[in-house]
């Protein structure tokens, strides 16, 4: 029997067999002085490598980027200029943060203030979803509008064009910054969330193959009196697309987390976790949140300290540990000591931390699904040759797969029939140890593959199967449960079915 590959998300040598890689290229870098800020980060090849190269643009808060499947760089984004993967500007990819509150600034100044997604169903389209920030009389800034722009791949020689520019998609008052995304339960399109002004309101866009558009507002009146504009804050699915949290600074100290439903894009169970105890007078009123790859465990920045919660815990409040602590290391880049701001989770399965203003360091998280001090924080553990300014780029989950089996996935059948049942036989089920794959015709049998589907959309097990005869799995390791079975054969026919684990 040939090997099991165990597929579990957290394994970046699984990923890059069978999973999309547009989060693999990061583009970062800052220098107000000079023109040679850019710093290129790979994940590609099982390793991370670090260029740096000639820039034109500052990659300040709002950066995003986007790769293709294969890891690829296609376009990056500061939140005001769009670059093409030769770092010129592409057509039409200027003034993309049309407000008062970026004149004067070559950048978008607003954290996560970007986000660019895939087209669904259009593998040359792409769509950026940015802000526009404006400022109250009392200079507190606020989103005014919400527009995307989309991008061509195909034009400019392959370079990419943007082919509709600055579309107004909302026209409220909204909390700036904090656009995340995560996949919709049917595998192809995308919720897109934004809260409002204030954590009563959060606003559920959809990406599909018809366009983007306002699908809904969704109200939590208990929050009225909960501003959360008054700082740089951050937003984050967990990466099995089963929590949202955002942090609405450590001004109004608190953090939000929620259940989240990838079938409607609802939220529900909201939970208000205080960290007024925990953040210092002298300390800013800048953070970030991150969730290790599991979804188990939150991570919370507060400027000068961060700290380590179980989404899991009864009370998660009283399941906080403090993992880090600012030290008084001033770097070159900037007249700070250590701080802890946005993060993000990464190809690697580590979780990087931006700091607060301008450093030639983030900080790593290298075994985030571990609790308190044994995920393994290091300050400044990755260093560059210039400046760079607060954390990576944002990204959403784009490993993360249908819900198959579920009532709103409506792009895979699920149920055993026809194919599957003519060629192949799958038993026990439910099974312990060993799950038996059968193949009842060697002409379509031939180079197939079997994979298992947890109820998130996550593969957890990847197997060939024998061409004729029987094909013994152990499912020893895998939680109990029931599971999605997909089997593709040379001709890219598919069988799909459910399995039991059961002890």
């Amino acid at each position: 029997m040939k090997k099991i590959i165990l597929a579990i998300i957290g394994h970046l040598i699984s990923l890059t067999i069978i999973a999309q890689k547009e989060d693999f290229r990061w583009v970062m870098g800052y220098n107000v002085y000079l023109d040679t800020g850019g710093i290129a980060i790979d994940f590609t090849n099982n390793q991370l490598n670090i260029n740096s190269f000639h820039a034109h643009i500052e990659m300040y808060v709002a950066k995003s980027v986007i790769s293709d499947t294969n890891g690829n760089l296609l376009c990056y984004t500061n939140g005001e200029y769009l670059m093409n993967r030769m770092h010129d500007t592409m057509p039409n990819g200027f003034d993309l943060c049309p407000s008062s509150g970026c004149n004067g600034y070559p950048y978008n100044p607003t954290l996560q203030g970007t986000l660019i997604l895939p087209y669904p169903e259009n593998p040359n389209k792409y769509i950026m979803i940015h802000d526009a920030l404006s400022f109250f009389p009392n200079a507190t800034p606020y989103c005014k509008d919400m527009y995307y722009s989309e991008i061509d791949m195909s034009l400019d020689n392959g370079l990419g064009d943007v082919s509709q520019k600055n579309i107004r998609l909302s026209s409220d008052s909204l909390t700036w910054g904090k656009i995340t995304a995560c996949r919709h339960a049917n595998g192809r399109d995308w919720w897109i969330l934004k809260p409002g002004l204030r954590a009563d309101k959060y606003y559920r866009f959809l990406l599909s193959p018809d366009g983007i558009q306002l699908d809904g507002i969704q109200p939590f009146p208990a929050f009225q009196n909960h501003p959360i504009t008054s700082a740089a804050s951050t937003g984050v699915f967990s990466p099995d697309g089963t929590k949202y949290v955002h942090q609405a600074s450590s001004v109004a100290k608190r953090f939000y987390v929620f259940g989240f439903d990838r079938c409607t894009g609802l939220l529900s169970e909201p939970k208000v976790v205080s960290t007024a105890n925990l953040v210092p007078e002298f300390n800013g009123p800048e953070g970030g949140v991150g969730i290790s790859p599991n979804s188990r465990y939150l991570y919370v920045s507060l400027r000068l300290r961060l700290y380590q919660y179980d989404l899991q815990a009864p009370d998660i409040d009283a399941s906080k540990i403090k993992v880090a602590e600012s030290d008084s290391f001033y770097n070159y880049c900037s007249a700070q000591v250590t701080s802890f701001m946005d993060m993000q989770l990464a190809p690697d399965n580590k979780i990087y931390v931006g700091p607060v203003g301008a450093s030639k360091y983030l900080h790593i998280i290298h075994s985030p699904d571990s609790q308190g001090v044994a995920c393994n924080f290091e300050v400044n553990g990755l260093g560059f040759d210039v400046c760079n300014i607060t954390g990576p780029p944002s990204f959403p989950n784009f490993r993360l797969g249908a819900l198959l089996g579920s009532a709103c996935d409506t792009l895979t059948a699920v149920a055993p029939g026809g194919y599957a049942e003519r060629n192949w036989k799958i038993y026990p089920n439910p099974a312990a140890a060993l799950l038996t794959v059968e193949a009842l015709s060697a002409s379509y049998s031939k180079e197939s593959t079997l994979r298992l589907w947890n109820t998130m959309g996550q593969v957890v097990l990847e197997q060939t199967l024998l061409s004729n005869g029987k094909t013994e799995i152990s499912v020893k390791d895998i939680p109990q449960g029931m599971y999605y079975y997909s089997i593709t054969n040379h001709f890219n026919q598919r069988a799909y079915g459910k399995v039991w684990v059961q002890r």
